[in-house]
């Protein structure tokens, strides 16, 4: 028996330090791997679970440097995005089909993060491989695994690692790489989806999301601003929309139904006064006009003074009190035979002549507009007033929840009606003004333009009935989605180069172009002399401005002739 002991210890010194050296191998080697893939992408902190019971594994006392490393097995998780918030890298150690349940206590551990990278150090049989790769590939299709590598050693006495990465898109398949060093370690497989279906359903809500008939095909299509960005995201990313009906079946789906989809996987992506205000802004250009002609005017005088030789006397007074400046404002007509011998002089008249005349048209044709056009008549302003009125306030009726804790404390609960999103939408385009409605900012400026391109004020948007502001819009997709990285960054750049708000631009100009009033109205009564009772009042002003320029015209005369010395009359 000793002889025989001591013949078998040489072999088995030599196999021990065979296994040393290839696990030290194999450790260098994952090291690269890992080092490579915080180059493509940085990454706090390292993941190592294997199973409690797996001696074998090489990585059970691996570390990287600058690294740290949080060691688990099958009977803990820790959800990473509550506790660390940080990018990390996950590597599996799978001995065998069994270590497989490891991955489903990783998908917990990676709640809300599935873009995270994850490399699996598998240690099996050349026999047992494919079904290895299948499992993994299963397992990456359940829970929406992205980034997967998976690095095969056959045994500790082999030197030889194969690595396989998942190509996730259309369908899941494992593919072999040839040298995986030299190679991107991660690719953003989330760029290209290769033509993958997604199923889609629209959650109508105008201008978010609305159906319209094509003029030339005549077949329906969305028009939404909403849908306009999951239609070119899609376009973009490579990924083939399905509805799960035709469009024309699809009425209003209620958001508690979308949401019940998208919980259970049957749904990827959802497509979830104006012209003239008043006339203080006219009066602050025409006095600026009028500091701007003084200042051209004066400076002007002075410049023809010098070239002719004359004496100029500067005032201060000229530049506030300058009476043909504001002649030329106004559009009076000018005594300009005081002038003739400067021809420059009569050239800047010419120039001011016609400013003045594009001055006068342009308010004009602002008082026109203001005449013509009906105004906003805010009897509700507040709260209270519209508690007051008893007005019935229309709710969508997903919403309910919102109302209850935000609205119906400062109104009577009786006041609150809640009806589902497309009868709402049609009585606010209908322009009904029996009810008081609420709405977003969005579908406010489509009501606002609606009216505007009827030329007939019914609804306004009194300031003291904002109840909060900002609320983004949100596309609703199922948990852990493998579309979240690739929207989010889409999202990100359309709003960053402003296509948003030019897609709901569109949207709301074609919303008002295919939508036509239900509800006929009385026919538009002729202005009387008392809605033009102001317009007297703006003329009594500027008359009286006239005159008080005329008056100011003969003062300034005659004190000049006062001031002009008396020649002595020669016989």
């Amino acid at each position: 028996i000793l002889l025989q002991l001591l013949l078998l210890l040489p072999g088995q010194v030599l196999n021990n330090s065979l296994i040393l050296e290839n696990e030290s191998l194999e450790t260098e080697y994952l090291k690269n791997v890992i080092e490579n893939a915080v180059k493509e992408r940085s990454a706090n902190t390292l993941i190592l679970r294997k199973r409690q019971a797996n001696f074998e594994c090489p990585l059970k006392d691996f570390n990287i440097e600058g690294m740290p490393v949080l060691r688990l097995n099958e009977t803990t998780t820790v959800p990473i995005k509550l506790v660390y918030n940080c990018e990390v890298i996950a590597v599996v150690c799978i001995s065998e089909l069994a270590d497989s349940n490891l991955l489903t206590v990783l998908a917990q551990d990676l709640d809300r993060m599935r873009e995270t990278r994850i490399i699996i150090w598998l240690q099996s049989a050349p026999t047992n491989v494919m079904d290895c790769l299948n499992v993994i590939r299963d397992y990456s299709r359940k829970y929406n695994f992205v980034n997967v590598m998976v690095l095969h050693s056959p045994s500790l006495l082999q030197k030889s690692i194969v690595a396989y990465r998942l190509q996730p898109f259309p369908d899941p398949k494992m593919v072999r790489i040839s040298d995986i060093l030299s190679t991107p370690m991660f690719p953003d497989f989330w760029r290209n989806f290769r033509n993958k279906t997604a199923m889609t359903v629209p959650n109508i809500y105008p201008p978010a999301s609305y159906k319209i008939q094509d003029r030339k095909s005549g077949m329906l299509k969305l028009s939404g601003h909403m849908d306009m960005l999951l239609l070119e995201f899609a376009k973009k990313h490579n990924i083939n929309l399905r509805l799960p009906r035709p469009l024309k079946e699809l009425e209003n789906i209620r958001k508690a139904k979308i949401t019940e989809l998208i919980s259970t996987n049957k749904v990827d992506l959802t497509m979830a006064g104006d012209v003239y205000k008043s006339l203080a802004g006219f009066l602050v250009v025409m006095l600026a006009v009028y500091l701007i002609v003084s200042v051209a005017t004066t400076l002007l005088e002075a410049i023809s003074c010098r070239i002719l030789g004359r004496r100029y006397r500067f005032s201060y007074g000229n530049l506030f009190v300058n009476l043909n400046a504001f002649g030329w404002v106004l559009g009076l007509p000018r005594d300009l035979q005081r002038h003739r011998r400067s021809r420059s002089l009569h050239q800047v008249i010419m120039v001011m002549s016609i400013f003045s005349l594009i001055v006068v048209c342009f308010f004009n044709a602002n008082l026109s507009t203001f005449l013509t056009k009906r105004p906003e008549i805010n009897a509700i302003k507040t709260f209270e007033d519209l508690k007051a009125s008893g007005l019935k306030v229309i709710y969508d009726d997903t919403f309910y929840g919102f109302a209850l804790k935000n609205v119906e404390a400062r109104i009577s609960e009786s006041q609150v009606v809640y009806m589902p999103n497309s009868v709402r939408a049609r009585m606010l385009l209908a322009l009904n003004s029996s009810n008081a409605y609420h709405t977003f900012d969005t579908l406010w400026e489509a009501i606002r333009k609606y009216q505007k391109y009827y030329s007939d004020v019914v609804l306004c948007q009194p300031a003291g009935l904002q109840i909060m502001e900002a609320l983004p819009y949100h596309v609703m997709l199922p948990p852990n989605s493998i579309y979240l990285q690739a929207l989010d960054d889409y999202i990100h750049r359309v709003r960053d180069v402003g296509i948003q708000r030019h897609w709901i631009t569109a949207s709301i100009n074609n919303l008002i172009a295919y939508k036509t009033r239900s509800q006929e109205y009385s026919q538009p009564t002729p202005l009387s002399c008392d809605n033009l009772k102001w317009v007297w009042y703006l003329l009594g002003v500027c008359y009286t401005g006239s005159i008080f320029v005329f008056i100011g015209e003969l003062c300034v005369n005659r004190w000049q002739r006062r001031r002009q010395p008396r020649l002595p009359f020669v016989v």
